[in-house]
């Protein structure tokens, strides 16, 4: 019986594009548009950002090598939050922006690393998205699949934000760069590395208690141009064409005043976009296939 409701669920998410919609996106001036989409009163609501150009940037790859894992069934709470379930973790309550670049593969998967060393290992750190350069010399801001990322964390480790602050035009310009800005700290000591990676099961029962179980995650998922012009609610695919992957971190789900149920996410757009640059995205949505690529890892205890 669950399997069938699951399934007519699954079907409803896939309906959820709305031509009509579409073709008013297309066709109206921007402002117009705005106001149209607003007044039918849906699950969420827009805003034109006006020049503001928000970067897409994953490849989700599904030859990418992790082992899959999966939980016993467990009884799920409706509401889960990590930036309240581990509050003393400020990495987990902090949103990031990417800006002019495609990193957001790094910091989806780089920013949850930092959650999750706080959390089993107990050390606070800002991990560097900037090790980037050494993930795709010269390439990260074309983007790159947040699977090969949690794999780096084991194999190279990660060093600090303080070793290696955020910079665009070296990752647009400089090859992998073993060593720190600042001299301080010295490069192979300030590595923080992971004891394991992996891809979590594509349920949204398993994905959920992972995120309670061990805390954020990093999740691809294809991306329309609705998603740019996401300000709040909870977020249904309904107009726009196929503009590429996106990858976001993971934060918790639940469920609406209104019945919708959510997965909870920190975008890396900072704060001007979405809800205080967070978004609810609804669940199940197969245009999206946000659960088939969910990954994680946990830190290496020394």
């Amino acid at each position: 019986m669950f399997g069938l409701v699951f399934l007519a669920f699954i079907a409803l998410a896939a309906s959820e594009f709305d031509h009509e919609i579409h073709e008013k996106f297309k066709t109206l001036p921007k402002h117009e548009f705005i106001s149209y989409f607003n007044s039918l009163n849906h699950s969420w609501a827009v805003e034109d950002y006006g020049e503001d150009e928000h970067f897409y940037g994953a490849q989700l790859d599904s030859n990418h090598g992790l082992p899959t894992i999966t939980h016993d069934a467990i009884e799920l709470p409706e509401y889960f939050d990590a930036r309240e379930e581990w509050s003393h973790c400020k990495t987990i309550k902090e949103v990031n922006n990417q800006a002019q670049c495609g990193s957001c593969f790094l910091f989806g998967a780089i920013n949850s690393a930092s959650d999750r060393t706080c959390i089993h290992a107990g050390v606070h750190v800002h991990l560097a998205e900037q090790e980037g350069d050494c993930i795709r010399p010269r390439e990260s801001c074309k983007g790159g699949d947040p699977a090969k990322v949690v794999s780096f964390w084991v194999k190279n480790g990660l060093v600090s934000q303080e070793c290696k602050p955020y910079d665009i035009l070296a990752l647009y310009n400089d090859g992998c760069k073993e060593e720190c800005r600042n001299s301080s700290i010295e490069y192979s000591q300030d590595k923080h590395y992971a004891e394991n990676a992996y891809k979590v099961h594509p349920t949204v029962e398993a994905i959920s208690a992972e995120l309670i179980k061990n805390g954020p995650l990093v999740v691809g998922f294809t991306a329309f141009a609705d998603f740019r012009k996401y300000r709040h609610g909870v977020y249904v695919h309904k107009f726009g064409d196929f503009i590429g992957y996106h990858a976001v971190r993971l934060i918790g789900f639940g469920i609406d005043e209104n019945g919708d149920d959510y997965w909870l996410a920190a975008n890396s757009w900072g704060k001007h976009w979405g809800e205080e640059g967070y978004v609810r995205i609804k669940r199940g949505q197969e245009a999206l296939k946000l659960e088939d690529h969910v990954y994680g890892g946990l830190p290496k205890i020394s």
